[in-house]
């Protein structure tokens, strides 16, 4: 059996080691909640990241530009408005990935209450800023080829979902690692 997902802590960002320069970056706004979940659910840190090569993608509808993202569920949290649309829908997203993903019962159920019952608290937004150039390394790619890459990579989830519409600046890296990406606002 798992144990319950932790509270959040204080916020803290970690610098990385080698503090190297990086010249081609994507943004990516995350749910601390959102982030447990997906650890307890998929056994991973990170399977999936959404994320725009601009931090503010005017672009892109408000629901795909992570300066947005952020505003928007920093307010909530700061408010504590449990009931507004972007916690509702976090909560749905999640309780919908445990359903789908999780066939102990027990387990599920436990996953369930802890989402519906979490305050809002657990919905601290976290701003990554993801090394494109590493991961094109990793992956034998230029940096062209990754977002070239990471772009199909999106059309493809978002024509499995009718109704959503890929932005313009939308793109979805499915193996991010720990070492790709730091965490540039947390709270």
């Amino acid at each position: 059996m798992t144990s319950p997902i932790p509270a959040p802590g204080p916020t803290e960002i970690e610098f990385p080691q080698t503090r190297k320069r990086i010249a081609h970056f994507g943004y990516s706004c995350q749910a601390y909640l959102a982030l447990e979940v997906v650890k307890e659910v998929f056994q991973v840190a990170v399977p999936w990241v959404w994320f725009s090569t601009q931090f503010n993608s005017v672009d892109n509808v408000d629901s795909s530009n992570p300066a947005q993202i952020y505003l928007t569920l920093s307010r909530a949290v700061q408010d504590g408005d449990a009931g507004s649309k972007i916690i509702r829908g976090y909560k749905a997203s999640m309780l919908d990935m445990v359903i789908k993903n999780v066939s102990d019962p027990f387990r599920s159920k436990r996953l369930q209450d802890q989402i519906n019952l979490a305050s809002t608290d657990y919905f601290r937004p976290m701003v990554w800023l993801l090394d494109l150039q590493a991961i094109a390394q990793r992956k034998s790619l230029g940096v062209d080829g990754l977002l070239d890459e990471c772009r199909r990579d999106a059309e493809v989830e978002v024509k499995k979902n009718p109704g959503q519409t890929l932005q313009p600046d939308e793109h979805l890296i499915k193996d991010l690692q720990g070492d790709e990406y730091v965490t540039i606002i947390d709270g």
